[in-house]
């Protein structure tokens, strides 16, 4: 039988809208708090911690730091961190830009927020590639180039596995051919698949190109148009083939849900449920 330990993605974060249309940072501790109490209680030990809500370089030196009581909470509630999700989409966040200076500055902020973690927790820290994009092949090849630059540099620092996201639409990395290449560039790098970001392959073909390397998941499923973060079942993604991949390339990491928890009022026995009726058709 085939079932991957269940875990939970949370967000430390949120964002408070002002009237001026700016928005504040707003750091979670109750709600890290709450959920990973729940987690103990339907006998889920593992989970990821998400800070992609930290959106620009003034208010993440501000909360940023929150990390750390975050770890205490989790530790005290008797829940594994096993994954961190760092910041996404912000220009200093631009693992691939060919403006060498933004590159830089993204490396050392990698570090830095990496630096708030002790050695051995998390197991992963999950990058996204960053915001630069185009559709010239020949620019894109150089993005990708500082790219793996970039990657190098981070997991040569690092004792903890780093895991590049795969990505929706035109963003770096958005197809299963761009993370191979990536992955054989840097012997170290790891992967991390959502499957709900596979637009030019499906979730199960990526899953089964990329093999071994795949160390962490996210789980959520989709309409046609893109991604949605609905639990399994709701969207059009086929299970069963994406699990069946699963095990033929024996992934040996979490079952990680990455769900709109609060968006849409998901709670942790809701995901406990899907996850349990998931395996249990798959294994049938």
């Amino acid at each position: 039988m085939f079932k991957p330990e269940l875990a939970v993605s949370i967000d430390g974060f949120g964002l408070k809208w002002l009237e001026n249309g700016k928005y504040k940072i707003t750091k979670q501790h109750k709600f890290v708090d709450d959920m990973t109490k729940d987690m103990r209680a339907n006998g889920i030990s593992a989970m990821e911690l998400s800070t992609s809500a930290c959106w620009n370089l003034e208010e993440e030196r501000e909360s940023f730091p929150a990390v750390k009581e975050y770890v205490k909470i989790i530790k005290n509630n008797g829940v594994k961190l096993n994954s961190v999700h760092l910041p996404a989409h912000l220009p200093f966040w631009d693992f691939g830009s060919l403006k060498e200076e933004r590159r830089k500055l993204s490396v050392e902020r990698a570090k830095w927020a990496i630096s708030h973690f002790e050695e051995g927790e998390p197991n992963y820290f999950i990058f996204h590639p960053g915001i630069t994009t185009s559709q010239d092949l020949s620019v894109r090849e150089q993005m990708h180039e500082a790219l793996a630059k970039s990657m190098e540099e981070i997991c040569d620092s690092v004792s903890a596995t780093i895991c590049i996201e795969n990505m929706p639409r035109e963003e770096l990395v958005n197809k299963a051919s761009e993370a191979v290449w990536l992955l054989k560039r840097v012997p170290k790098l790891m992967m991390v698949v959502d499957v709900n970001h596979p637009l030019r392959d499906t979730p199960e073909d990526f899953i089964e190109m990329v093999g071994d390397r795949v160390k962490c998941l996210h789980i959520s499923d989709r309409d046609s148009e893109g991604e949605k973060h609905w639990l399994p079942g709701k969207g059009i993604l086929n299970w069963n083939k994406i699990i069946g991949a699963l095990e033929k390339v024996k992934y040996q990491g979490k079952f990680t849900y990455e769900v709109a928890i609060q968006r849409d009022n998901v709670s942790i026995s809701q995901i406990k449920e899907n996850y349990e009726k998931l395996f249990s058709e798959y294994n049938k």
